[in-house]
């Protein structure tokens, strides 16, 4: 699979998101230990990832297959509880570093399934080594955080932004409110003394993505053609969000997932 090809069933999985009775699944099948970790942001357990690891090698086949199915869309083939374990053992070495992660925040949220996932073990080659993490909350549905990156990493970047955004898009076109403020909060909590000044840049950038549909629609019809990866830069860089705030998204991101130089 060509890189034009993996990027765009990454846009393609956006058309097919999770329903909220299958991210309640997950939850259900995920839930964390009540006696780990220690509430106000006191170090976590390190045995935390390594029950949530196990609480999910030990679904059933049936439930682990439905969870992989319905969250991982064109790559479920490639899917498994061990893939899944792979995963979370990633992100336990990165909050090993961290050494830090709000009680409250484990109790509403779960490590789950997203299209984006594929990028960490998935082939583009040598050069990926990204994993991005989506986190379910019961207050507004799925946000991103990033963890490490080298992947051209202005365009993947971007692709992250929209991809996070999308995911806050589609509980909004269902009438459901997304907590912006929370959405700071998340996002930025661990990052910077006042989160809430990040408010309007959140704000801004859920009306940015409507603003930048029929480029979506463009890069995606590219991909799906197989056109190279260079042609794709060219459309990622002539979208409004680019062009119009591109200093403010990457400052978004940056927040979340310094910029590499």
């Amino acid at each position: 699979m060509n890189s034009a090809c993996l990027l765009s069933s990454v846009l393609s999985a956006w058309s097919d998101l999770p329903m909220f009775t299958e991210l309640q699944l997950a939850r259900s099948a995920l839930r964390p230990s009540p006696t780990q970790g220690e509430r106000n942001g006191l170090p976590l357990c390190t045995g935390y990832f390594d029950d949530l690891v196990a609480q999910f090698t030990a679904c059933t086949d049936a439930m682990s297959t439905h969870l992989i199915s319905t969250m991982m869309g064109p790559f479920k083939t490639y899917a498994s509880k061990h893939y899944v374990a792979a995963i979370l053992d990633m992100a336990k070495r990165t909050y090993d570093v961290d050494g830090r992660m709000q009680r409250e925040d484990i109790d509403s949220s779960i490590c789950t399934i997203s299209p984006v996932f594929h990028i960490a073990l998935m082939t583009l080659g040598h050069q990926v080594t990204f994993v991005g993490l989506f986190i379910t909350t019961d207050r507004f549905g799925m946000i991103w955080r990033g963890l490490a990156a080298q992947l051209d990493l202005w365009v993947l970047k971007h692709i992250l932004l929209h991809s996070a955004l999308q995911h806050l898009s589609y509980f909004q076109a269902r009438q459901l409110q997304v907590d912006v403020e929370g959405m700071a909060l998340l996002l930025f909590s661990n990052h910077t003394p006042d989160p809430l000044n990040y408010v309007p840049m959140c704000r801004e950038a859920c009306v940015l993505l409507r603003l930048e549909q029929a480029k979506i629609e463009e890069l995606r019809t590219a991909m799906d053609a197989e056109e190279d990866v260079e042609r794709c830069r060219q459309i990622l860089r002539t979208l409004k969000i680019t062009r119009l705030d591109r200093d403010h998204i990457l400052q978004l991101l940056d927040a979340v997932h310094p910029a590499h130089s």
